[in-house]
């Protein structure tokens, strides 16, 4: 990255495994203090109709539609977001393996599967496609979760902007949503 751009760099969380549970579970530039940031903005501006998330991102968002984080770590009574939109997803042993530690200092692993409906857009030549592929399974099969393939790698290149299986797939993800406003707000 120093070659691309002077920094400064950020992340959600350490990817090392081996700093899973000081990197994750305590409040020390952690997945935990990243929860907690993207909580407090939802519960300043939200609810949201939907969650995008990239890469490491892509697994931060699952969490957030994970009950574990929105109702216990966030005190919420719903899901935050109504769909999730989830690219090349990194990292995603942290949501299978990370331990939340809540305000009575108990902890709970994130509860799956997840039961928000979403799309998944996976890359064929992605080096992570495996944890892509992984964070599918981790959302409930009756919210029958959509995937693009992309022939692309670790990316989201503006020529799939005009692919017509994308085009079709983004159709189909309203008919996945929850209905309980009486119909959906997405535009494909």
């Amino acid at each position: 990255l120093a070659a691309l751009s002077p920094g400064p760099y950020h992340s959600w969380f350490r990817f090392d495994p081996l700093s899973l549970f000081d990197g994750i579970g305590r409040d020390n530039g952690s997945l935990l203090e990243s929860l907690r940031r993207i909580i407090g903005v939802i519960r300043e501006h939200g609810p949201y109709d939907g969650v995008y998330g990239f890469s490491q991102g892509a697994t931060v968002a699952a969490m957030l539609c994970s009950e574990t984080c929105w109702r216990h770590l966030g005190g919420l009574s719903e899901p935050p977001f109504r769909f999730a939109i989830l690219a090349n997803a990194g990292a995603t042993w942290a949501l299978h393996r990370c331990s939340l530690e809540l305000a009575d200092k108990s902890h709970v692993h994130a509860s799956l599967p997840i039961a928000v409906p979403s799309l998944h857009l996976i890359g064929e030549k992605d080096r992570h496609k495996g944890e892509s592929q992984r964070l599918v399974q981790a959302f409930d099969p009756k919210t029958e979760p959509l995937v693009y393939a992309h022939k692309f790698g670790h990316e989201l290149p503006l020529q799939i902007a005009g692919d017509a299986a994308l085009k079709e797939t983004l159709r189909r993800l309203p008919d996945r949503l929850r209905r309980d406003d009486g119909g959906a707000s997405v535009v494909a």
